[in-house]
């Protein structure tokens, strides 16, 4: 061990305590916050895979699009435990769409109250997708039914 003149210790020594717990706490930090960032930005409300479920259903997607839909995690919008507003892009094997939702949760799952998709970008011609399933109780499903593939609550 070789020192200084004015008692500081020199190379080859062992850093000091705190400097030691300043670096765990500064690398825990760093982690959680990252963690945390990811977390939020692959979170996609569960209302979002019943609506994506009922887009792959449509005729009119499933020309334009195509099926399967993947969901992108840079979704726009309001979710919370009793209301999805939001906007979802999706790809399929023939192009992109972004599925415009406004649903609310029923006592077992979630209501579609609108359901229109923007094909290719193209915004002044939404398609009505719910106008297509009126009356085969395809607006209304049970949450348990829709899983989410990365995350389970």
């Amino acid at each position: 061990i070789s020192s200084t003149q004015d008692g500081q210790q020199g190379e080859g020594s062992e850093p000091p305590a705190w400097h030691t717990a300043v670096t765990c706490v500064l690398y825990f930090s760093i982690g959680w916050i990252l963690y945390g960032a990811v977390n939020f930005i692959t979170d996609i409300p569960p209302g979002a895979y019943l609506a994506k479920e009922i887009a792959e259903k449509s005729p009119r997607i499933i020309e334009e699009v195509g099926a399967p839909l993947s969901l992108s995690y840079m979704w726009s919008g309001n979710s919370s435990e009793n209301q999805l507003v939001a906007n979802f892009p999706v790809k399929g094997p023939k192009g992109k769409a972004t599925l415009v939702v406004r649903a609310v949760r029923v006592e077992e799952g979630w209501k579609m109250l609108i359901l229109d998709a923007v094909l290719n970008d193209k915004w002044l011609e939404p398609v009505s997708i719910l106008n297509e399933f009126e009356g085969e109780g395809a607006v209304e499903r049970e949450q348990k039914e829709i899983v989410s593939p990365t995350k389970t609550n």
